[in-house]
């Protein structure tokens, strides 16, 4: 089954769902949808079998939609949610606080959109993810930032700029002594990357990794 639906088959997806017998098993669903109500069904329900669902990718069926308010919370502590590795979110805005929903390190990949994100958030998250061997690249974009003049007092002189591309960019050094947790912040367009690199990627003299 194509894990893909168009809008006008919203319908039918969800009275497939409700009546199947068993849990759906699909490893990847890319799902179009209008209300942020059908996101909370997918992961609150039996709908899907979590130990299979490893990549859900959700947009609105309108693409020029303005970005609609999601709060997933409750549903970041479902079986469902914590067995993901990869989730993509647009034309919704999570409400919710980084820190409480992506503090697990079950996820790869993340793009989503958030209404605030603060310094706090941030330096919780590095820390996470400082021991997070498997991760591929979490990207954030956000409405809000009401303290980012904090990042510069958390990574201190490590915090580089470059105002050509108006980005911020710092590297920690994980647990594995060849890969650094990148660090970028985007100021200019409002989002924020964490990556693994490989240590080789930065000359040997380098200085600035935390």
């Amino acid at each position: 089954m194509d894990p893909f639906l168009p809008k006008n088959h919203e319908e039918k997806f969800w009275r497939i769902l409700e009546n199947r017998p068993r849990p759906l098993k699909l490893k990847s669903l890319f799902l179009e949808t209008s209300s942020s109500e059908n996101i909370q069904k997918i992961f609150k329900n039996k709908f899907l079998a979590p130990k299979i669902l490893k990549n859900v990718q959700i947009g609105h069926v309108d693409h020029e939609a303005i970005d609609q308010k999601l709060e997933i919370l409750e549903i970041s502590e479902s079986d469902t949610w914590q067995n993901l590795e990869s989730i993509g979110i647009n034309g919704f805005v999570i409400w919710d606080r980084v820190d409480q929903i992506f503090s697990e390190n079950n996820f790869s990949k993340i793009f989503v959109t958030i209404q605030e994100i603060r310094a706090e958030d941030i330096l919780e998250l590095k820390e996470n993810l400082l021991s997070h061997s498997s991760l591929d690249h979490f990207h954030f974009e956000y409405i809000n930032f009401p303290n980012s003049n904090q990042l510069s007092i958390f990574f201190g002189n490590q915090l580089m700029e470059n105002r050509r591309q108006r980005t911020n960019f710092c590297y920690f050094q994980t647990e594995n002594s060849q890969k650094l947790l990148s660090f970028c912040h985007n100021y200019s367009k409002k989002h924020i990357d964490f990556c693994l690199i490989d240590r080789f990627m930065l000359n040997d003299d380098f200085e600035y990794i935390i």
